[in-house]
């Protein structure tokens, strides 16, 4: 949620005309990529809890041997991860702007890379909250 609103305050700033290597502009990019970092940190260890929790449920309830070394690769395999992951990375990053022009019927349109990062961070952003997929652990699942 505080990238999202990074990156439209950088959209905004960028609408009012402030150069895109601005260093209000490039601190915001940082605080966006901080948060992106922070995210995909937590988005990892709710993984790693969650097949934890299912070894403790596999020990506890089929009376399988104990595990309580997650490995890696038991995070790695598990799809919504991926997914999450697709949903919270993109952004634009620090120190890097360019503009991408698309011409329609004879008009010109100039797209700024902070306004289409807030336009791919919202859209993510409304996905990522309103999909069923997301958390989608189950407890005794199979790994």
């Amino acid at each position: 949620m505080l990238g999202l609103l990074s990156a439209l305050w950088q959209n905004e700033l960028i609408y009012y005309d402030v150069h895109p290597h601005d260093l209000r502009i490039e601190l915001l990019k940082c605080f966006t990529s901080a948060t992106t970092l922070l995210a995909v940190v937590f988005l990892w260890k709710y993984y790693w809890a969650c097949s934890l929790f299912n070894n403790i449920h596999q020990h506890l309830r089929k009376l399988r041997p104990l595990r309580v070394q997650v490995s890696v690769w038991a995070v790695i395999q598990n799809p919504s991860l991926w997914i999450e992951l697709i949903i919270v990375l993109p952004h634009c990053l620090p120190f890097y702007t360019t503009s991408i022009s698309v011409e329609t019927m004879q008009n010109v349109c100039v797209y700024r890379a902070e306004t289409i990062g807030a336009g791919v961070r919202f859209v993510f952003f409304i996905l990522g909250h309103f999909l069923p997929f997301c958390h989608g652990t189950k407890v005794g699942k199979e790994l």
